[in-house]
């Protein structure tokens, strides 16, 4: 397994937590193709729906913030955008032949969402934290 969930990873928001695990899921799909050296066609699907659902997730979270009146969701939103255009970025590279998918390219896909979640998320569990979760967003 290429990431591990664990609970340093949950932010005690279930359909967060649920929506994370889910793109651990994507991300680990996406390596196991990687290293069985499937056919580049597959590997890109499953980069395209690692980038979709990244997209579904980080509008979900965005609602929850708002939700919450959560005071760093400006930065937050601009740091989801900055995280999708890394990715369609670097699709974009790979697709023309300007990038290979090598080992470097998953590390940087491991790290770019473990570390939003670790570092930016990680606040939003100290804020519920403090201030509950909004009403509707419990389960």
């Amino acid at each position: 397994m290429f990431v591990q969930w664990n609970r340093t990873l949950a932010i005690g928001v279930p359909k967060v937590d649920n929506e994370h695990k889910h793109l651990v899921d994507v991300l680990n799909a996406f390596y196991r193709a990687f290293q069985a050296g499937v056919a580049r066609e597959k590997v890109f699907a499953v980069l395209n729906m690692l980038l979709r659902y990244a997209e579904i997730h980080f509008r979900n979270e965005e609602a929850l913030m708002e939700a919450a009146n959560y005071p760093e969701l400006q930065e937050h939103r601009k740091e989801h955008e900055r995280l999708i255009e890394e990715v369609f970025d670097l699709n974009a590279r790979c697709e023309v032949g300007k990038t290979e998918i090598t080992f470097e390219t998953m590390e940087f896909l491991k790290h770019w969402l473990l570390d939003h979640i670790l570092a930016e998320d990680k606040k939003l569990r100290d804020y519920f934290e403090q201030r509950g979760i909004p009403p509707g967003w419990e389960s």
